[in-house]
């Protein structure tokens, strides 16, 4: 349904939650790697922090044939891939993982979800404003001026997958007005009324979406959701100021404990790379121990417990880890 308000000389034309779009397919999108990079910086090197987008809930009541929850999520992702920092689930993967599973068991297992996608963030949201207006002043069959204006509202919940802690609820806001005032003549369409029509032609996500006053919105939400993400999920500040070296004390299964904690700057969800003691050289004809090769990388670990001043326990994350490796902020 499409409504129209017409007062005097002036008609309002919304088109929002009773918008009827084309059928978004996400195929435009690119698809984040699942790869698991090493993440390299001046200040130092970690592994990334892997983000799962989950697709937003849709709030807005839109009844358009867009797929806006999964889209809105796939170019959220695509958004937070330009921070080298972080890597994405796939697409394909959490639709995988949600199969079966209704809206309350989503939320209910925001954990479990995480882990299964192998993610450290995971990312719920709401759509609550999705929409295009069209203001036209003067007759509808005579002619006049016609302009457009288009917002996009958004709200992200950021969940720490290892104890399941809701870090933070954000939001996002995009409003584009398009301050090209077309002039009409005998009700004949503008340029800008083909391409308003025209909607029904753009797929989700594509260049072409991105270049309408809604794709532009959208876009200016999802920079804004990036940001305030880049504020909370950062790169560990930890064992950078530490004179001391550290290590892995213990390891229990999946789980070690390392001699670094609070007072040492770690906190829940950070990781680091671990190395080994390097091979033990020996003089052969006198036995003494004249050093060792170089330490190689040999493993990760992510923190889970914080348990004291110079004490916390990890969970193993990748490769090979054992009681005397390093563990190193680089």
């Amino acid at each position: 349904m499409t409504r129209l308000i017409l007062k005097g000389f002036l008609l309002m034309l919304t088109v929002g939650g009773c918008a009827t779009f084309q059928t978004s397919s996400e195929s435009s999108l690119p698809e984040p790697l699942a790869a698991r990079p090493e993440w390299t910086s001046s200040e130092g090197s970690w592994t990334a922090q892997t983000i799962a987008v989950l697709p937003f809930e849709d709030k807005s009541h839109y009844d358009g044939t867009w797929n806006i929850q999964g889209g809105t999520a796939a170019l959220l992702g695509e958004v937070l891939r330009e921070n080298a920092f972080y890597t994405i689930v796939p697409r394909d993967s959490v639709r995988a993982v949600l199969e079966g599973r209704s809206k309350k068991e989503r939320r209910d297992d925001i954990a479990a979800i995480g882990r299964e996608l192998g993610a450290d963030v995971l990312i719920t949201g709401k759509i609550e404003e999705f929409n295009i207006t069209r203001f036209m002043a003067g007759a509808q069959m005579l002619g006049g001026y016609r302009s457009y204006a288009s917002t996009v509202r958004l709200e992200a919940s950021l969940w720490r997958v290892v104890d399941g802690r809701e870090l933070g609820i954000i939001g996002g806001e995009g409003e584009v007005r398009d301050r090209h005032i077309g002039l009409t003549f005998l009700g004949r369409p503008t340029q800008r009324d083909r391409q308003f029509y025209g909607l029904n032609d753009i797929e989700f996500g594509s260049e072409a979406f991105r270049k309408t006053i809604i794709g532009q919105a959208m876009l200016k939400a999802l920079k804004e959701i990036k940001g305030k993400v880049e504020e909370v999920v950062t790169p560990p500040s930890g064992l950078k100021a530490t004179a001391r070296p550290v290590f892995v004390l213990e390891v229990q299964g999946d789980e070690a404990y390392v001699n670094a904690g609070a007072e040492d700057g770690i906190a829940i969800g950070d990781k680091f790379n671990v190395y080994d003691q390097g091979k033990e050289l020996r003089d052969p004809s006198t036995g003494e121990v004249l050093g060792y090769t170089d330490a190689q990388k040999a493993g990760a670990i992510q923190i889970v417990e914080v348990k004291g001043a110079h004490l916390s326990k990890a969970r193993i994350v990748d490769g090979r880890v054992e009681a005397h490796f390093t563990v190193r902020a680089e």
